[in-house]
């Protein structure tokens, strides 16, 4: 739990420091993006209770297992789009509205 927890907080600043080379008008945006792509959890193994980021899970699959697969990326495919709809919506009401 301390691991996820740290994990979050790093995962915050990189993030934050990665959107702040983004033009202004997309910041917001892309901190999101990547705050998405670097947390999203997946299964670290088919049938197990343990997860870990899905981004790094996949990387190590690839470098290390030398398993091609896009079984750890689907909860990113699924999360991002999800996320980045849920903020346009927010962004259009306060525009609207506000």
């Amino acid at each position: 739990m301390v691991f996820w927890l740290i994990y979050l907080f790093v995962c915050l600043y990189i993030s934050y420091v990665l959107s702040n080379s983004i033009v202004y008008k997309l910041r917001l945006v892309s901190f999101i993006s990547f705050f998405v792509v670097l947390v999203t959890p997946a299964t670290v193994d088919i049938g197990s209770n343990t997860f870990a980021p899905s981004l790094f899970i996949f990387l190590y699959d690839l470098l290390l297992e030398q398993n091609f697969s896009f079984r750890s990326l689907r909860p990113i495919i699924i999360s991002l789009p999800s996320c980045l709809m849920v903020l346009g919506i927010i962004l259009f009401i306060r525009k609207r509205f506000f």
